[in-house]
């Protein structure tokens, strides 16, 4: 009588694992930090292609699968000038904030800076202003340990680095460029990505073009 033996996941070579865990976790669309932290692995409604209940099987498993969760998905990542946002993670649950040890391992960001500071407020005021350059800052702040990111986008939305908006409202904060480079300012220690991408009014921001090329250099 022949006697079945259980399937043992872990004992399958590295390579093929790693091919399984690719199927089951890169998903076909971006991963958004939001309201629902989608920026995590145990959400209910994952992007289409994204199966991630295999997180959650052991600690070996979690560990290996998480190299591709994060090194092979892309996120996205909005700031607005309303509120503090944590970083990838969730507006109204901190504790849903990516933790650094998943944050170092990303690949791909997009990251989307938002200047208007409420749904009213078109123009932008200074609070905003605060609270953007704020955010950013965390950003930088935790992409710091991060030296090997493949591709950083960059835009702007309802931007101030749109020329024909500083011509516009040139007494608000959103017509003055030196305002514009301190919001951008804390990218600059970022350094190792291999590419950076600047989308839409990016790319008419001189210190935009000049992160470009600090962003890209080598860690120190």
């Amino acid at each position: 009588m022949t006697t079945l033996r259980p399937f043992v996941f872990e004992n399958l070579p590295r390579e093929l694992r790693d091919k399984i865990y690719h199927e089951l976790l890169v998903a076909d669309n971006w991963f958004c930090g939001d309201d629902e932290g989608l920026c995590m692995p145990f959400v209910e409604d994952p992007p289409s292609g994204c199966n991630p209940a295999i997180l959650a099987t052991s600690k070996k498993i979690h560990d290996e699968a998480a190299l591709v969760f994060y090194g092979k998905n892309r996120f996205y990542h909005e700031i607005y000038g309303i509120s503090p946002q944590p970083f990838l993670g969730s507006h109204w649950r901190p504790d849903k904030c990516l933790p650094k040890k998943y944050i170092n391992l990303i690949n791909h960001l997009s990251v989307c800076i938002n200047f208007k500071g409420s749904d009213t407020d078109f123009l932008g005021d200074v609070p905003a202003f605060e609270i953007v350059r704020s955010n950013v800052k965390q950003v930088a702040d935790n992409l710091a340990d991060n030296h090997h990111i493949a591709i950083f986008k960059l835009s702007f939305i309802n931007s101030y680095f749109n020329v024909g908006m500083a011509r516009q409202w040139p007494n608000s904060f959103r017509g003055n460029w030196a305002m514009g480079e301190q919001v951008l300012a804390p990218l600059a220690a970022l350094r190792g990505v291999t590419k950076v991408v600047l989308e839409d009014h990016a790319q008419v921001s001189k210190y935009a073009q000049v992160l470009k090329r600090l962003m890209m250099l080598s860690p120190a």
